[in-house]
């Protein structure tokens, strides 16, 4: 490997580690029904971003991973979407719809080209019903994750 490859290798690795964010929600959120809203996290752990009120700012350009995870709850039969979006446009790939009666865990994994100044977010919907990202009362007073997102530079 020469010098200027191997410059390149530990700069696109120190980009790596300080380019992400993990977000967790512990406090549960009204689902509007058929109008997504954002999920809003409780204090992200972040490198390389800025947050505000369920949205993040990409800090560089780049391939990410995306992990995401939320629990809803609603009563007798629903139907939910969650979806990342990209500048409120919804990233192909993401999104989870599915039916499900009383708790239902929506969890997906996807790559995504975005860009630096690009607004990314989690964003939830319901059909008929009354849904919310809640769960189970806590067993043992505990603080159960109702929904998280995971963004790491990859490339």
């Amino acid at each position: 490997m020469n010098r200027l490859n191997f410059l390149t290798l530990i700069e696109n690795e120190e980009a790596t580690k300080n380019n992400f964010f993990y977000a967790n929600k512990t406090t549960t959120q009204a689902v509007l029904q058929n109008t997504f809203v954002n999920i809003t996290y409780n204090n992200p752990l972040i490198k390389g971003w800025t947050y505000s009120s369920g949205q993040f700012t990409c800090g560089r350009t780049g391939i990410y991973s995306i992990d995401y995870t939320c629990l809803l709850a609603g009563l007798n039969a629903h139907t939910a979407s969650v979806r990342i979006t990209i500048n409120s446009i919804e990233a192909v790939g993401s999104t989870i719809t599915q039916s499900f009666t009383n708790n239902s865990q929506f969890t997906n994994s996807c790559l995504i080209k975005i860009n630096k100044g690009n607004v990314l977010s989690l964003q939830v919907t319901g059909g008929a019903g009354t849904e919310t990202i809640s769960t189970i009362l806590a067993i043992a007073g505990e603080s159960p994750v109702l929904s998280s997102l995971k963004v790491t530079l990859l490339a």
